[in-house]
């Protein structure tokens, strides 16, 4: 991963708070909604360096549908972000990446097998038969550790690669309970091997591709039924999982150090194309038509004026610290577009905001109490146990962290002194 799928991946977190109806659905299963922009995306996402000349079914789309299209394309997964994981991206931290895929071994909470809702019985009598998903990830793991690094491999030599390796595993010990539609016609039984294909492509997509660790090539997935071509019960069904477009994937540096191939990581920097202009008055003015990661990132901490132009704004960028980015990122997202380093004024201005930003050294709820006289508060401030536990505001008042009230009401207690209940404000 580099640094602009960093910035992506901080970007896409901003659009996860969006509805969740956008995706619709339960039991981590998406709907339909969503299915009818893949052809827009799967076609934007297709490497022409892979296939040249290849031609591509291209939708006409309303500039409202791609705008949506922008915000599903981030929401997944990752509008379920963790306090963790929202805390970690900002470090990029390529140590704490790693400690997370190796949680991702013994995880069992997601089962990526049920995000292909064309085949049922997963939730009825075929439940108790599936196999662990750690068991799944363990194995597919295990062999992607083999691949070759920076390199695209065609997703059948992976699986043919994933078997020949000795790492073959099994989805479900009964095939049978899974199915098509009905399941005395349309059960899966003798197809043990393909439901490990199908979830090798479900893994692959839905969980390492999202996490950065590999870098994938997707086709449009309509008619395409790589698994389970004209089985009974798919007449009416367009494709057995929108996974079914993975053409191509490839172990990237990320992947291979979380992986533990390599021992060493670094994000290599993506600079502009043509690199933008950013101005000691704060003003960046980029050169080319934005990716809509760049706006967003963008529009956390500046505003935009009507020759297209923006404009870092310090309310904004204070939003953005308070929100858990930081001063940093938004220097080394800039440093990354621009030729030469920062104007030394606007790197001024900027450490100026983080040294304001990191004044707080920390917050706790209180409680203001009002007293009679500054002779009482001097008896409190000066006994050993309730001075401990006050601080004194001014001529009249005492300030008690919230969570030793109950100890510095007993300390009033042994002074003659109460703090009666109706006395505290809700």
């Amino acid at each position: 991963m580099d640094q602009s799928q960093y910035t992506g991946l901080q970007a896409s977190i901003g659009l996860g708070r969006a509805s969740d109806r956008e995706l619709g659905g339960v039991s981590n299963r998406p709907e339909n909604n969503v299915l009818s922009f893949w052809a827009e995306i799967s076609y934007r996402l297709i490497l022409q360096e892979l296939e040249p000349n290849a031609q591509y079914r291209h939708n006409s789309y309303t500039s409202r549908d791609l705008r949506k299209l922008r915000t599903l394309c981030s929401l997944f997964r990752l509008s379920v972000l963790s306090l963790a994981g929202r805390q970690l991206l900002p470090l990029r931290s390529p140590d704490g990446f790693r400690e997370g895929i190796d949680g991702l071994y013994n995880d069992d909470h997601f089962d990526e097998f049920n995000r292909v809702n064309h085949i049922r019985g997963q939730s009825g009598r075929g439940k108790r038969y599936l196999s662990d998903p750690s068991e799944r990830r363990h194995a597919i793991l295990e062999s992607i550790a083999q691949w070759p690094v920076n390199r695209w491999i065609e997703f059948g030599e992976a699986w043919r690669f994933l078997l020949a390796s000795g790492n073959s595993f099994l989805v479900t010990s009964e095939a049978v309970t899974l199915y098509f539609a009905e399941q005395q016609y349309g059960h899966l039984g003798g197809h043990e091997h393909v439901l490990s294909r199908v979830y090798l492509r479900v893994f692959l997509m839905e969980t390492l591709a999202t996490l950065g660790i590999i870098d994938i090539a997707y086709s449009y997935p309509h008619h395409l039924w790589p698994d389970f071509d004209g089985g009974w019960g798919t007449d009416e069904m367009s494709f057995c999982s929108r996974y079914d477009g993975l053409l191509y994937v490839r172990l990237n540096a990320l992947g291979a150090f979380c992986l533990k191939v390599t021992p060493h990581y670094e994000a290599t920097p993506v600079r502009a194309t043509v690199p933008w202009e950013v101005v000691g008055n704060g003003e960046i003015i980029p050169s080319e038509e934005l990716l809509p990661s760049d706006t967003h990132r963008l529009d956390a901490w500046a505003v935009r004026d009507s020759r297209g132009a923006w404009w870092l704004d310090a309310d904004r960028v204070l939003d953005y610290v308070v929100s858990g980015g930081s001063i940093a990122d938004i220097a080394r997202f800039l440093g990354e577009k621009c030729l030469n380093a920062l104007p030394e004024t606007l790197e001024g201005w900027l450490s100026g905001i983080a040294a304001k930003a990191s004044a707080v050294r920390g917050i706790e709820q209180a409680l203001l109490i009002e007293m009679c006289d500054t002779g009482t508060i001097a008896a409190i401030t000066e006994d050993s146990d309730a001075g401990m536990l006050c601080r004194r505001a001014g001529d009249q008042y005492l300030v008690v962290a919230k969570k030793n009230l109950r100890k510095f009401r007993s300390a009033l207690k042994k002074l003659g002194y109460a703090l009666p209940e109706s006395k505290l404000q809700p």
